[in-house]
């Protein structure tokens, strides 16, 4: 369904996810207003798409200022910042790489990038990406948490030579070695892609 703004005859599209206009879909224009003075009621509509983009960039500046830690993010937040949680409570050095973690905030930015063509989101993506490529495994996969803290209690042995312990975290999916956490792989894909480092599976 197209939210309609309750100001104009202007529907825009929004994202399914995260509710962000994308664009004008379609315009109809009252018959009086074409019929007296043929005017779409622009001024309405720029001030929609203002507040609209207003508000975007207030919700990322937040979180990418005040939320992010190294770059990535959490399941859920204390109202203060100060306690994190994951699957299960997240040192302020740990991230979490599943859903609704780092990957689904990480896009989020890149749909807001692809709204506006505003570069601060494109920045804001590529500080997630550089978060997962920081905690990709010597295997090439990931697990489900990232720590940052070399002595950790969730630290693995990182691509990048940092870290410890575990280096593996994969399964077989149709014949291709994907990691463990196979449902944010497309995420981390792309906002690698978007940060130019894409690095390939280890053969």
């Amino acid at each position: 369904m197209e939210p309609r703004s309750p100001h104009t005859n202007v529907e825009f599209q929004c994202d399914d996810e995260i509710g962000i206009p994308v664009k004008p879909s379609r315009q109809s224009i009252p018959h009086t207003a074409s019929a007296a003075t043929g005017t779409h009621a622009p001024h309405s509509t720029n001030k929609t798409h203002c507040c609209g983009r207003t508000a975007i960039k207030k919700a990322a500046t937040f979180y990418r200022s005040k939320v992010a830690r190294h770059g990535g993010y959490v399941y859920f937040y204390s109202v203060d910042l100060q306690r994190r949680f994951g699957e299960g409570v997240a040192s302020l050095d740990q991230n979490w790489v599943q859903p609704p973690g780092t990957p689904t905030v990480g896009m989020a930015y890149l749909k807001a990038f692809n709204a506006t063509g505003d570069r601060y989101y494109l920045d804001a993506a590529t500080e997630t990406a550089d978060a997962l490529i920081y905690g990709q495994l010597k295997s090439g996969a990931w697990t489900n948490c990232i720590d940052f803290d070399p002595r950790g209690q969730r630290v693995s042995l990182y691509r990048n030579g940092k870290g410890r312990g575990r280096k593996r975290s994969f399964v077989l999916v149709s014949g291709i070695r994907r990691d463990s956490q196979t449902e944010s792989v497309p995420s981390r894909v792309r906002l690698a892609e978007a940060n130019g480092s894409m690095t390939k599976w280890p053969s």
